[in-house]
């Protein structure tokens, strides 16, 4: 079985705006259990603690034409929960692709879906960091655990409870700027012209190792790239955002898969794209040579 210890943070920072994930740089409150997660219990460094946390996803949210979270939704998805329909709509959830089916919910089952599919990010997001560990601390950030915070009211029994545990990771924190914000960033904070091209060339040459280690990643955008400086000019790259990644299925062709991450265009996604942004608003030019890699795989037929 699962063996929980419970930690305090300190939130120092919240993430704004909160997309599919809430996020939030927090300091590990020294305890004796908290200090084994650094091993230098004498420090209280930070960490980036996201919560795969329906309530406040607003990205998520408005992606699905639902309000914000309210008290009255928090009562009706209680309410729903303690109904005893939840594992039956859980169900419908899994058998039903139909997106016209949302029109004819109540707000206890549109809160249910949306903690659901929150929950199937979190275990996406948790297996793509164990597939990537080689990566982490170089090129993406090291994932230090999988946290769970529980909300549950009172009233509610063990079973019930499940549904009001928010799942998340606990993350190290980056100490840099999201890449689509330093296109903003006036001097002395901006990015020297130089600079431009190695940033951009580390971001796009993270895609690749995604393909050797059978990842693909369907929302590679700069908002989800953090920018590091080092010292000497010098800077860090990281993707930090993996909660709409899948890792290839077992089944899954050489054709299949090699058109899936073609039709993807992990690469495209941030070098295009970065290229566009940064000609259109600093007059900076680049240059983007995509790799061509799955390229043979968009002109075979079946």
């Amino acid at each position: 079985s699962i063996q929980y210890h419970p930690v305090k943070v300190l939130i120092r920072k919240l993430q704004k705006p909160s997309t599919l994930a809430c996020g939030m740089v927090v300091d590990i409150l020294p305890t004796t259990t908290s200090s084994s997660l650094y091993h230098q219990p004498e420090k209280t460094p930070s960490f980036f603690l996201k919560p795969h946390d329906w309530q406040y996803a607003y990205q998520l949210r408005a992606d699905h034409r639902v309000e914000p979270f309210s008290p009255q939704l928090a009562t009706d998805y209680t309410a729903f929960i303690q109904s005893g329909e939840t594992d039956a709509f859980l169900e419908h959830l899994l058998r039903s692709s139909s997106e016209n089916d949302e029109e004819n919910w109540d707000n206890g089952q549109t809160e249910t879906a949306l903690a659901h599919e929150m929950n199937i990010m979190y275990r996406s997001e948790t297996a793509v960091y164990a597939q990537l560990s080689d990566l982490q601390g170089t090129t993406i950030p090291r994932l230090i655990t999988a946290v769970t915070m529980n909300i549950s009211p009172d009233g509610t029994n063990p079973e019930q409870r499940e549904h009001f545990k928010t799942k998340g990771i606990l993350l190290e924190h980056i100490n840099g700027v999201i890449l689509s914000d330093l296109l903003s960033l006036p001097p002395p904070d901006g990015i020297a012209t130089s600079n431009w091209q190695d940033i951009v060339d580390q971001a796009v040459a993270i895609a690749p190792s995604l393909g050797d280690r059978d990842l693909l990643n369907q929302d590679v955008r700069p908002e989800n790239f953090t920018v590091q400086r080092l010292p000497g000019h010098n800077f860090r790259v990281n993707m930090t955002d993996f909660g709409q990644s899948r890792l290839r299925r077992p089944a899954e062709t050489d054709l299949e898969w090699g058109r899936a991450k073609h039709d993807q265009d992990e690469e495209g996604a941030i070098g295009l794209v970065m290229q566009r942004r940064l000609k259109k608003k600093l007059g900076v030019e680049i240059q983007f040579v995509a790799s061509g890699r799955y390229l043979e795989f968009a002109e075979l037929e079946e």
